[in-house]
């Protein structure tokens, strides 16, 4: 492992580390606790993560593009 591979995925550990403590409190919020209702929370949530990444991510590649 490179140390370059490191330095790129290190913010999606910190990620994962900082996700995982929220998922119980979660699950024991929800009026219906069933596997199948955590897994549609999940998706959701992991679905609008990624689309604040993409948008982020996106606007910074468009905004700084001609300086790099």
């Amino acid at each position: 492992m490179t140390q370059a591979a490191i330095v790129e995925t290190f913010p999606f550990i910190i990620f994962l580390f900082l996700y995982q403590p929220n998922i119980p409190p979660t699950y024991l919020e929800m009026s219906e606790r069933t596997p199948s209702k955590m897994n549609s929370v999940l998706w959701r949530a992991n679905s609008i993560a990624v689309t604040c990444f993409l948008i982020v991510g996106v606007s910074g590649y468009l905004i700084f593009a001609d300086r790099t």
